[in-house]
């Protein structure tokens, strides 16, 4: 530790900056580097770096200690920064799904590596610092929740962000929340979730959980009621599995508690595609779209806007397949669709299956993970070549290019201004789309 700073340490705390993310992302902020800043002891100062608004190298800071979350979208840019810290001498840890998923990989380029859900160890790190004896590697196998303390993010987001639960009760092959091992099931408790909303002081926020339905409509209609009678007047969105429709009073009940737009995550059209990605999102194969169809309806009805993606670039796809499947979701008449690369995130089931395959096309580690990133087409596939897939990707995508006018309709859909305000910063930040008109009403309303 420097001494200059033993009663006062500087601890910096990083979001690094995805590389195709060009534009300024300050849609939502990076929650986990929120609990560690919490958990800190308070005679340390902490700075939350967010790349997506600042960029670290503009800042030129110093510190004591860095810490650095990762996901494989950002790992390249993690290491660079981790490298710059290294390479003057300060300690630097790694954390988050990429450098659990690979320690290994992440300790080449960091002081120590922490595999796992940091909350109950990181007093212990922060010990071992002090003491001048980090270790290389640190692993946790268990966690707690916290309340998250959103003025720790100086109201730099247009949104807030929660969670009500960890874990994923699914096991669908493309998804990393399993990486590196099983991660069980947990709900966080009401009275702190409540806690954390009235504490909050943005009128917007997501409940940014791998799985929020969790085939647990008990607790969700406790969340609910809690919300209601704290008098928790907030708009929010949440992503969703198909099964939370088939509760129609729970649908109305998120409805009254706030909810404005509901991602699903539906991935495919037909049992067999689905079948390839283990996921069964329907009752009846012979029928997937009109279930489909009766959730847009449900959204609708109970004023909710609805978004959701489909994947391209299955074994099973051809380029007959991939244009049903999009005439599929453009019949659905979502609020809002997007179509994306099958992706083998690291280590999920159809990384290792396309791996011992000997299928993976980019394998030169870790310059090649910023391939991994939804829009390229990364395994070889029988009946495509990767440039048509690719091609496929972004002819598929303009059908689907968000418009004034649909953001406008929205105030129909949700019958409120905050749902039409909810649903253009969406769209500005993870869709890239700015109306000038739109932002002078916006300017208005703020007022």
């Amino acid at each position: 530790m420097n001494k200059n700073n033993k009663n006062n340490p500087l601890l910096l705390l990083i979001n690094p900056k995805i590389k195709y993310n060009l534009n300024k992302f300050n849609f939502l902020p990076p929650v986990a580097l929120g609990i560690i800043a919490d958990l800190t002891p308070k005679n340390w100062t902490t700075l939350i770096i967010d790349e997506n608004i600042n960029p670290v190298d503009e800042l030129n800071l110093q510190a004591d200690l860095v810490g650095i979350t990762t996901n494989t979208l950002n790992i390249s840019r993690a290491y660079e920064i981790s490298k710059k810290y290294s390479d003057i001498g300060i300690k630097v840890i790694l954390g988050g799904s990429h450098a659990s998923a690979f320690p290994d990989e992440a300790q080449k380029y960091a002081t120590s590596v922490v595999c796992g859900e940091v909350e109950t160890i990181w007093k212990n790190i922060i010990n071992d610092f002090e003491n001048d004896s980090l270790k290389n590697l640190y692993h946790s196998n268990d966690f707690q929740y916290t309340e998250i303390n959103m003025q720790l993010f100086d109201n730099k987001y247009i949104i807030d962000a929660f969670e009500t639960s960890r874990g994923c009760i699914n096991n669908c092959a493309f998804c990393g929340v399993h990486v590196p091992k099983t991660r069980p099931y947990t709900r966080k408790p009401i009275g702190m979730i409540i806690n954390e909303l009235k504490n909050s002081k943005n009128q917007y926020f997501s409940f940014i959980d791998n799985n929020f339905y969790g085939n647990d409509d008990e607790y969700l209609i406790s969340l609910f009621e809690s919300m209601l009678k704290h008098n928790i007047k907030k708009y929010w969105q949440t992503g969703v599995s198909v099964n939370f429709f088939k509760n129609k009073e729970l649908v109305k009940l998120s409805a009254k508690a706030g909810a404005k737009m509901l991602f699903v995550g539906f991935e495919s059209d037909t049992e067999l595609s689905l079948k390839e990605l283990s996921k069964k999102n329907y009752i009846d194969s012979s029928n997937i779209f009109q279930e489909y169809k009766e959730i847009v309806k449900s959204c609708h009805k109970n004023n909710i806007i609805i978004t959701g993606n489909y994947m391209i670039g299955l074994d099973s796809d051809n380029e007959q397949r991939i244009n049903e499947r999009t005439m599929f979701f453009k019949e659905l008449k979502l609020d809002q669709c997007a179509c994306v690369i099958v992706t083998p995130l690291p280590k999920t089931k159809l990384f290792n299956k396309y791996k011992s395959e000997n299928r993976l096309l980019y394998t030169n580690f870790p310059e090649d993970w910023k391939k991994y990133c939804y829009s390229n087409s990364i395994v070889k596939h029988d009946t495509l070549s990767n440039e048509k897939i690719e091609q496929l990707y972004y002819e598929k995508n303009k059908l689907f290019q968000i418009s004034g006018l649909k953001i406008f309709k929205t105030i129909f859909v949700t019958k409120s201004i905050g749902g039409f305000i909810y649903f253009y910063y969406f769209c500005k930040n993870f869709g890239k789309y700015q109306n000038s008109f739109i932002e002078r009403l916006l300017k208005i309303f703020k007022k």
